[in-house]
C-alpha cells in the first residue's frame, strides 16, 4: 500500500481505532526545550524510533514533545502548521488510511530521559453500522470539509472552507433477488 510523500507503510488500526506502527512508518516530532526547538522526522525501524533524541540537546528544564502521523506537508504561511488533504473518496483501503491523522503530545520532566507518546486520532471518525433489512432507497449522507491544517505544536485542526470540498457517501449494499 502506498502513502503520500513516498511512505509505503501505514500504522495498523482495528475498528476501534487502536493499533500499532509498522516497519518504515514515519512521524514528525516537535521538541521544545529551554535551549532548542527542533522538528525531527523519526522512522520506526526494528521496533524502535530512529534516530534517538538526545535529552541533553534541549537543555536542563522540561521538554515538550508533540508528534504527528503521517508526516504531512508544511504550510507555506506558518512553519508549525501542516496541511491536511482528506481523500474525498474513502471507498478503498488506501484512501481510508490516508485520511487517518494521528497526534500525540507529552511533557518530559527535567530529570526524565524516557518519554511515551500516546497517539490519538486528530480528526473525527464515524462508523455507521446498518442492521436488519436495508431498503433499496436508503441514502446516508455524511458531509465533511476535506482540506485544512493541523498544528504540530498542539494538534488543533482548522478547516479551510475556501479550498475544501464537501463529500458524501452512499452505502453500498447487496440486495437479494428472490426467485
Amino acid at each position: 500500500m502506498s502513502r503520500p510523500h513516498g511512505q509505503i507503510t501505514r500504522a495498523v488500526t482495528n475498528d476501534q481505532g487502536q493499533g500499532s506502527f509498522s516497519e518504515g512508518d514515519r512521524i514528525e516530532v516537535l521538541a521544545t526545550g529551554n535551549q532548542q526547538t527542533a522538528n525531527i522526522q523519526l522512522e520506526y525501524t526494528d521496533n524502535r524510533w530512529t534516530p534517538s533524541l538526545q535529552r541533553n540537546d534541549y537543555g536542563t528544564g522540561s521538554l515538550g514533545l508533540s508528534a504527528i502521523y503521517p508526516v504531512l506537508p508544511a504550510s507555506n504561511d506558518n512553519p508549525i502548521m501542516r496541511n491536511i488533504g482528506i481523500p474525498t473518496d474513502q471507498s478503498n483501503e488506501k484512501n481510508h488510511s490516508d485520511a487517518d491523522v494521528l497526534f500525540a503530545t507529552t511533557t518530559v520532566g527535567a530529570s526524565d530521559v524516557v518519554a511515551t507518546l500516546q497517539f490519538n486520532h486528530a480528526l473525527h471518525r464515524i462508523n455507521i453500522n446498518l442492521k436488519g433489512t436495508i431498503p433499496d432507497d436508503l441514502t446516508i449522507e455524511v458531509k465533511s470539509l476535506a482540506n485544512g491544517q493541523i498544528s504540530l505544536k498542539d494538534g488543533n485542526a482548522t478547516a479551510n472552507p475556501i479550498a475544501s470540498l464537501f463529500f458524501h457517501r452512499k452505502p453500498r449494499h447487496s440486495v437479494a433477488v428472490k426467485d
